[in-house]
């Protein structure tokens, strides 16, 4: 789970099947200036995104695990 302000999710993205990117595109992103002090690109970014994105590749690696486990295993 990666969580994106100023930096490009395009050039940065993280890899692997279960990765997710929360990203609120504005007027001035991707800017890559660390020193914003505004940083309304990760402001306007609702929380209830990033957490159901999140609880998104949590389902997906738990189920992805299910298929995996051996018959009979708890």
């Amino acid at each position: 789970m990666a969580i994106y302000g100023p930096t490009d999710p395009d050039l940065n993205r993280p890899g692997g099947r279960f990765s997710a990117v929360a990203y609120e595109k504005i007027f001035c992103s991707p800017c890559r200036n660390r020193g914003c002090i505004a940083r309304t690109c990760l402001q306007r970014l609702p929380p209830e995104t990033v957490a159901d994105d999140a609880i998104g590749v949590l389902a997906r690696a738990g189920a992805a695990q299910e298929r995996q486990a051996p018959a009979g295993s708890s």
